[in-house]
């Protein structure tokens, strides 16, 4: 898997090779960051939640992001991720082995607050568990006054959010959901 942009543009990157662990494909992963705004990238704290081998959040370190947090709870997954990072020699980057509630809890205690949450758990992800991760990061104030917050799905996610703008796209079998925050 290539790198689509920024200072590891076409650098490869090493994916798990399971049924159960999909890397964002390429194209899904372009109209992301061609989505999100730079200034939620470019020198921001960012969380790759389900990281798998780390794509979403390396694409985010590629385009200048100041530190990127990993979260996954598969060992296979975090190896992988290691070796990512040690392969492009990355240096800002947190890698977390934890379940998504324990990581969440962990960011709650340590008052970590980020600007964009990439967020793509398993296909049999509920809507439910979707929305209570959005609300625990709003309602904790784990998110910075201007944030981004991307869902990537099997199914149309249906999240409401007055304050904010909500685009929806569908790429193939992918949905993907982003809530922008601009003050």
């Amino acid at each position: 898997m290539k790198i689509i942009t920024g200072i590891y543009r076409n650098r490869n990157i090493d994916i798990i090779k399971k049924n159960n662990i999909r890397p964002t494909k390429n194209i899904v992963r372009e109209a992301i960051f061609n989505i999100i705004p730079k200034k939620n990238i470019e020198n921001k704290i960012i969380l790759d939640l389900f990281a798998g081998c780390g794509s979403l959040g390396i694409e985010a370190i590629s385009r200048m992001a100041k530190t990127v947090y990993f979260v996954d709870i598969n060992i296979e997954a975090i190896k992988i991720i290691f070796k990512n990072l040690k392969k492009l020699n990355i240096k800002n980057a947190i890698v977390i082995k934890n379940d998504f509630l324990k990581a969440c809890k962990y960011f709650k205690k340590n008052k970590i607050k980020f600007d964009t949450i990439l967020l793509d758990p398993p296909y049999n992800f509920s809507e439910k568990k979707y929305n209570d991760i959005f609300t625990f990061f709003k309602q904790n104030e784990l998110l910075n006054n201007n944030y981004v917050f991307v869902f990537e799905t099997a199914f149309e996610l249906n999240i409401n959010d007055n304050d904010c703008i909500i685009k929806k796209y569908k790429y193939g079998k992918t949905f993907v959901c982003i809530i922008i925050k601009n003050d």
